[in-house]
């Protein structure tokens, strides 16, 4: 038997800033963006394929994808969802083109010369109050991923800034709507009109996603500031989570720890020497070797022989040193030793270097490195289900493998698409974009008095609407 949470106190990694759709930079943000925004579709992990949201669907052979607002589409004052809000909120990503997870404008066709909200363009229509048709450049199944996305959530097309883009909102699409926002995080109310809420009659009345230093998390659990902490496995941490009184909710492994390379050129500086002695001499039970891209479906995957073999032999080197940024508090000194160690019994030098949170994210997302490194360590909860993206959003801005990875973007892939995926992989290894090192699950620690409800496996994914009381 349980009943409705009252008050439920959460931490997740993010700051008390409302996030950005066109620019999610981490998964606290997309948390925090899938809970006061809903797209048109939804996909449902119980029944794992894809359903209407806010919006019933048709698919056509033309490339359309025509959508049509339920009746009972609503923000959270009751005002009608209209079809003006859908493509402002569509136009903005397509005008902006920062999205980190979905590049809309390389699939949505004629929308390439968007200035502003007042601009047209023939692949995004509103037909009527109620639809808008999409159409494609190019067949993508992926498209419904895409606007299943926080990225793609819908906004009242009156809290869009006309010229400046920016969203100021007074009213929400998703399951909560933003309270109020202030220092030590953000206040979160139950949005009545929501199907999600209306799906959920027992989901939190209010949620308070509070923000602090990774390092205080721990204890803020203990002592009952929070009730729920939600983070990524800290490999070589030393904080015995038994004794916290506590119960722990696991994700399946698919937080990627990987290197990946700065700069707009490639440096071969990884023995495959060095991935060897990270795996053999592992001793944390929460990380396992990431002898694959795609922890997923390892049918699509590199075999470890061939995934090591794209590497050089540490003989090989040019040089026997790689600095390699790190991001501030989020992982431990001991996982940070671990790496260095390694690199001593392959026979190389890994200098670790510390870097703030802006030059850490900057480095990773663009490769601009506030000093002399090589390698950024990387951190990215990988999808289930398009392997094609997972892959696209690993390599970044930096310059990548010339291999088109949208006609790979299907559920069902046949031979030739899945060596598209391989062969766009052992490119990734060969020159060294990105290197994988440990596969990680994602962690909630909530206490015992409280029931998760049946969560999503993946890692890039937290419903907080299915948390009750026991």
């Amino acid at each position: 038997m349980t009943t409705q949470v009252e008050n439920l106190k959460v931490y997740m990694p993010v700051t008390a800033t409302l996030p950005d759709p066109a620019r999610i930079k981490n998964t606290g943000q997309w948390y925090v963006l899938g809970h006061i925004s809903s797209g048109l579709s939804q996909f449902d992990h119980i029944d794992g394929k894809f359903k209407s949201l806010l919006a019933d669907y048709e698919i056509y052979s033309s490339g359309v994808h025509s959508f049509t607002l339920k009746q009972n589409a609503k923000f959270s004052d009751g005002t009608l969802i209209t079809a003006q809000d859908v493509v402002n909120s569509i136009k903005r990503l397509l005008i902006k083109k920062t999205s980190t997870h979905f590049p809309l404008w390389d699939y949505i066709e004629d929308c390439d010369h968007l200035k502003s909200l007042e601009d047209e363009c023939s692949g995004l229509k509103a037909v009527s109050q109620k639809r808008i048709d999409i159409r494609l450049k190019k067949e993508a199944e992926s498209f419904l991923l895409q606007m299943s996305s926080p990225e793609t959530g819908i906004w009242f097309a009156g809290d869009i800034d006309s010229k400046k883009l920016d969203i100021n909102p007074t009213k929400y699409s998703g399951p909560y709507r933003v309270d109020k926002i202030t220092d030590t995080g953000f206040n979160l109310v139950r949005n009545e009109e929501n199907p999600i809420s209306q799906a959920f009659p027992s989901s939190p009345k209010f949620i308070q996603i509070k923000t602090m230093a990774a390092d205080k998390v721990m204890a803020e659990l203990e002592r009952g500031g929070i009730d729920i902490a939600i983070r990524s496995h800290n490999p070589y941490d030393s904080t015995p989570l038994d004794k916290l009184g506590v119960d722990i909710f696991r994700s399946a492994p698919a937080t990627l720890l990987y290197l990946h390379a700065v700069g707009k050129s490639s440096k071969n500086l990884i023995p495959r020497e060095y991935l060897q002695t990270l795996w053999d001499t592992n001793t944390d039970k929460g990380i396992v070797a990431a002898d694959n891209f795609l922890p997923f479906d390892p049918g699509l995957a590199l075999t470890r022989t061939e995934y090591l073999a794209e590497l050089p032999k540490v003989s090989d080197l040019k040089v026997s040193k790689m600095r390699v940024g790190v991001p501030w508090t989020y992982l431990s000194k001991g996982f940070y030793d671990f790496l260095k160690d390694a690199g001593k019994k392959s026979g190389i030098t890994v200098e670790i270097v510390e870097l703030t949170r802006d030059e850490w994210s900057s480095s990773l997302e663009k490769g601009d490195a506030p000093q002399e490194i090589d390698f950024v360590l990387g951190v990215y909860a990988a999808s289930e289900r398009y392997p094609a993206v997972q892959l696209r959003y690993i390599t970044g801005e930096v310059r990548g493998p010339k291999i088109d990875l949208t006609q790979a973007e299907t559920p069902e892939l046949s031979p030739e698409k899945k060596e598209i995926l391989r062969d766009y992989q052992k490119d990734l290894l060969k020159n060294q974009y990105a290197v994988p090192l440990f596969l990680s699950c994602h962690q909630m620690m909530y206490k015992k008095n409280l029931s998760v409800g049946d969560q999503p496996p993946a890692d890039a994914e937290v419903e907080l609407w299915r948390i009750t009381k026991r």
